[in-house]
């Protein structure tokens, strides 16, 4: 944010770590096997 406020460039956003995408991803296909009764 202060690069913002003095005008200047923002740094670059971090990679999530592998373990975490894994998490959200099953999480995603869990979701949406509930929701639409399918195999994903």
């Amino acid at each position: 944010m202060a690069a913002r406020e003095k005008g200047g460039a923002e740094p670059d956003i971090p990679a999530l770590p592998e373990e975490v995408v894994d998490r959200v991803s099953n999480l995603y296909v869990e979701v949406y096997e509930r929701i639409t009764g399918q195999r994903f």
